[in-house]
């Protein structure tokens, strides 16, 4: 029994996305690359079609309509679409708001962090933008101190240790007081 198989020469297309065979064997990374741009493709194919057919729906419709429904289906529409533009300008409010409250809270440190901070603090009005930048300043102070005592506790300092008092007693500073005198005398 002889079995008939169908080879492909080098270049010939299985279909109309496939590549040309290569003798090396595929890595899991040429097959996932594949996958993901047939996926897109597909995608984007299947919007444009349903684009294409909700047009069509609507002029389906509208034809079917008379004057007052196609006026207020139009109505309908521009109130829509300038909800959608109010709703994208306050965004935008919002997000320079952050940025000010940001910097004011001196989260920022002149570079583009601030604009990265921008999506952790962004809320729905200036009160919840604040708190949050508030809560987020806390935090990185936090995070702060706990580092500073990590490197002094490192190099054998006991930080909050060490007051005046202490250092009167040891007389660090009365010596370095009269050593500045003795020099301003001279």
């Amino acid at each position: 029994m002889a079995e008939e198989t169908e080879t492909m020469q080098p270049g010939e297309a299985a279909g109309r996305n496939a590549e040309p065979l290569s003798a090396e064997p595929d890595t899991q990374e040429d097959v996932s690359e594949r996958i993901s741009k047939a996926v897109a493709e597909a995608k984007k194919e299947a919007e444009a079609e349903l684009k294409k057919v909700r047009r069509e729906l609507d002029s389906v419709k509208k034809a079917h309509m008379t004057e007052d429904e196609k006026k207020q289906a139009d109505l309908t529409e521009r109130e829509r679409e300038l909800a959608q533009r109010e709703a994208e300008l306050q965004n935008e409010r919002s997000r320079m708001y952050a940025v000010k409250a940001i910097k004011k809270a001196g989260l920022d440190d002149g570079g583009d962090n601030a604009l990265e901070l921008v999506d952790f603090v962004l809320g729905d009005d200036e009160a919840q933008i604040d708190a949050r930048v508030k809560a987020f300043g806390a935090l990185v102070q936090k995070y702060v101190d706990a580092k500073v005592e990590a490197t002094f506790k490192s190099a054998g300092r006991i930080p909050g240790k060490g007051t005046e008092a202490e250092l009167e007693e040891s007389g660090i500073g009365i010596r370095a007081a009269k050593r500045y005198a003795e020099k301003i005398k001279l």
